[in-house]
């Protein structure tokens, strides 16, 4: 929880590693390093004023954006993540802030249908900085472009109330199967190596059910505290959003659809 001032300073180093997606106000700030905890963000407002998108499939992909953008004649930076992958950011026509946000750029996201990872909607979600070098690739995250055009005026949507999951007959074995397995998550901790596929094994139980996404976010996350070793919140978010996606019918952040 660094100020945002700082972060051009973070981005002149050899490796300039990740923030979080959306920022937050000193009193919340203040409140998650008391807590020393990654669970509960979505209670906390916060400030964005761009809407980022996370392009994992390649040229392909970036190609389908930057059609979609430019027909709503959208302006947009583009960034190579240095890996397969693209960032794209859109500047919103003013700083928002609320505890809605993320929603609304999530629904916009989902709208505009070119398939980029919905996961990043979430209040505590991170993302690599320019300059971040890819473990993998040992490649920087590095500016392509910029290309003029208006500002996106986002719509402030307020997520709809109602349960969490709602699942027929045929989504018991799994709600069944997924409760199992986080309940040995907890009394056996999986060795390094393991701790992926039973994330993803967890959740996509989950996922089949019927349980939102966002619901299984945050019970993994928890799942992953306890554990000794415990895996990056991204991984677990990775993790989950690999599920979701291989998932028939993937529900919405605040419920099924």
């Amino acid at each position: 929880m660094l100020p945002e001032s700082q972060i051009t300073l973070i981005c002149k180093g050899s490796d300039s590693g990740y923030a979080s997606v959306y920022a937050f106000d000193e009193d919340a700030a203040h409140e998650i390093v008391e807590s020393r905890s990654s669970s509960g963000f979505s209670r906390f407002p916060v400030y964005v004023d761009r809407l980022t998108l996370d392009l994992d499939d390649g040229a392909d992909q970036l190609q389908a954006v930057e059609s979609a953008l430019s027909y709503r004649g959208l302006a947009y930076s583009v960034f190579d993540s240095g890996s397969k992958g693209y960032h794209v950011t859109i500047p919103h026509h003013e700083m928002l802030y609320g505890q809605s946000i993320p929603y609304s750029q999530r629904v916009w996201v989902e709208a505009l249908d070119v398939a980029a990872d919905l996961s990043l909607y979430q209040h505590g979600r991170i993302l690599s900085l320019p300059g971040r070098v890819h473990p993998k690739t040992k490649r920087k995250k590095t500016h392509v472009k910029d290309v003029p055009g208006i500002s996106l005026e986002l719509p402030i949507l307020t997520p709809p109330a109602g349960p969490m999951f709602a699942f027929g007959a045929e989504g018991v074995d799994d709600l069944e199967a997924g409760i199992w397995r986080l309940l040995h998550s907890l009394a056996d901790e999986p060795a390094p190596g393991n701790r992926h596929t039973r994330l993803w094994t967890t959740a996509k139980h989950f996922a089949d059910a019927g349980l939102s996404y966002a619901w299984t976010c945050e019970i993994l996350q928890r799942i992953n505290e306890k554990w000794q070793n415990s895996k990056n919140p991204s991984e677990v978010e990775l993790a989950v959003s690999q599920a979701y996606r291989k998932s028939p019918s993937p529900p919405s952040m605040s419920g099924p659809k």
